[in-house]
């Protein structure tokens, strides 16, 4: 068993326990002196609560995932934006992966995809690395806002709650840092 990406493989993502997913390499770079060997994936809509088989894939209708993704512009300022779920990422993984198939991509994206995040290009797909176990997160959280919205609503308050807690805690500790700081510094003599 190989240890990289080709074009065309098929990826059983599992970014959380009891759900699976799947996304496809659309395509392949060998190494260069300036680059290691990259490869393009797409996430795509295909969420799974068992461990899907090639078998049960309706190939002809993979796409890619179209995602919103939540920002936060400042404290209780937020905003959001649509991607598309293609990232580059390194060809050689280290991580267990589970390649269940190979197809030819060309009919789930035709664009451009450069491997260089150059501003100015018209074009570009942002660089991740090496594929982590949350590949496919993306389209679970799709999934959960439509068919577990109550939920998954749920869990990003309490963890809204505790962030803004954590944030609240460090802010405090600074600032006994600074306070304490201050009182022991020896005063001038006059």
């Amino acid at each position: 068993m190989t240890n990289q990406f080709y074009k065309g493989d098929i990826i059983r993502t599992n970014p959380q326990d009891n759900f699976w997913g799947i996304a496809v390499v659309l395509s392949e770079s060998e190494k260069t002196s300036e680059f290691h060997a990259l490869c393009h994936i797409a996430i795509t809509p295909l969420v799974y609560q068992h461990k899907v088989e090639f078998e049960e894939l309706d190939i002809a209708k993979l796409s890619v995932l179209q995602f919103t993704r939540g920002i936060r512009l400042t404290p209780g300022e937020e905003s959001s934006r649509s991607e598309t779920s293609i990232g580059v990422y390194l060809r050689k993984f280290k991580t267990p992966v589970d390649i269940i198939g190979n197809v030819n991509p060309d009919f789930i994206y035709s664009g451009p995809l450069p491997f260089s995040p150059d501003f100015g290009l018209e074009v570009s797909w942002p660089l991740c690395g090496a594929v982590a176990r949350s590949l496919g997160m993306e389209a679970l959280i799709t999934w959960r806002r439509i068919y577990d919205n109550e939920n998954f609503q749920k869990e990003i308050e309490e963890s809204k709650r505790k962030h803004e807690a954590l944030m609240l805690k460090i802010k405090e500790e600074e600032r006994e840092k600074r306070k304490n700081s201050k009182l022991r510094k020896p005063s001038k003599p006059t």
